[in-house]
């Protein structure tokens, strides 16, 4: 008795790299893997963001503590260009992040 096996995702009949790519992509079609944080693309941040009208004291803040890669924009959104300056900046305010990955500052 010989077995077949098929593939469906979500109800749908696929061939076996339909299936393998969906596998990893994941069900919205996006990666994964998270994408990197650069300057060019950079990571908005409305949880790490302030009010408007503290926006300049707030760019002060990370100028004193010497955080290079990210500042606030004019609407408040803070904006990080790289990691480092993530967790910088994290470490800074006290803050906690529960989805930490290896490397990133998780708070204490």
């Amino acid at each position: 008795m010989s077995m077949k096996v098929g593939y469906s995702w979500n109800g749908k009949k696929l061939s076996r790299a339909e299936f393998l790519r969906r596998r990893i992509e994941g069900s919205s079609g996006v990666p994964v893997v998270r994408q990197a944080i650069t300057s060019g693309k950079p990571l908005e941040s409305l949880a790490m963001s302030c009010h408007r009208s503290q926006v300049g004291e707030y760019n002060a803040f990370c100028c004193k503590h010497g955080i290079t890669g990210a500042y606030y924009r004019s609407d408040g959104t803070c904006v990080l260009e790289s990691r480092q300056a993530r967790n910088q900046l994290m470490k800074a305010r006290g803050l906690h992040d529960n989805d930490a990955g290896y490397g990133d500052y998780a708070g204490k």
